[in-house]
């Protein structure tokens, strides 16, 4: 899914595998030891690039709370797999309550970001309702 970090630089630095990085529609193969940094702002994504196992390893500057972003995902799909889909993707009520959560860490690329904020505050009391909960607190 395409995204952008409205604050932070991403850099991806491959281990082993390969990497497969889009940046803003330009597509980039990484191999072992090979990095590339994703400007703050500029639409991304990443793939595994081949039918092996690929380490990376993933620094946002500045920091933020990526971490805890991330570790909640990661916590939230082994308590509550329900709440993902086949394919590992976040019900859209529990995207919206963490991407309110955590505001200015992630966002979709194309919607402007004003109107995801909107969007997010407006539906994030709605998926408490509905029982998701951010596990990792910001």
């Amino acid at each position: 899914m395409a995204h952008i970090h409205p604050r932070a630089d991403e850099t991806f630095i491959v281990r082993s595998g390969q990497l497969q990085v889009s940046i803003d529609g330009t597509v980039h193969d990484l191999r072992p030891g090979e990095t590339i940094t994703v400007p703050r702002g500029k639409p991304h994504f990443f793939r595994n690039a081949h039918d092996s196992e690929t380490v990376i390893v993933v620094r946002f500057t500045p920091a933020q709370r990526q971490l805890r972003f991330f570790l909640n995902f990661a916590t939230l799909a082994q308590n509550h797999p329900e709440w993902f889909g086949s394919k590992g993707e976040p019900s859209f009520l529990l995207m919206a309550l963490t991407l309110h959560t955590y505001r200015d860490h992630f966002y979709l690329a194309g919607p402007p970001v004003w109107v995801q904020k909107a969007l997010f505050a407006a539906l994030a009391p709605l998926a408490r309702l509905c029982g998701y909960r951010v596990i990792v607190r910001p």
